[in-house]
């Protein structure tokens, strides 16, 4: 499991109003601690096998809100509830 196997991290993102770190991982999803590293959790976006992560933005006006750019497309969600943005936003 990832981020502590063999994995290859694709971006960093780091919210400070809660002080939690998100990694984008390729093949692996989303993970996030705010245990300083020492605990990670996979965020899901939904059912079937987990994104190749490119890109992770905090929203700076609301830190509830991360944008996550995948493979399979953006997605915004709110506390990571898997929400895809239509094409062209």
């Amino acid at each position: 499991m990832c981020p502590v196997g063999e994995c290859v991290i694709k971006c960093i993102a780091l919210n400070p109003a809660t002080h939690t770190m998100f990694v984008g991982v390729f093949n692996e999803g989303i993970y996030r601690t705010n245990l300083e590293g020492k605990g990670w959790e996979s965020i899901r976006f939904g059912p079937g096998p987990a994104l190749s992560v490119y890109c992770l933005a905090i929203d700076p006006n609301n830190p509830r809100i991360i944008y996550t750019e995948t493979d399979k497309g953006l997605f915004k969600s709110d506390m990571w509830g898997g929400m895809k943005l239509p094409s062209g936003r």
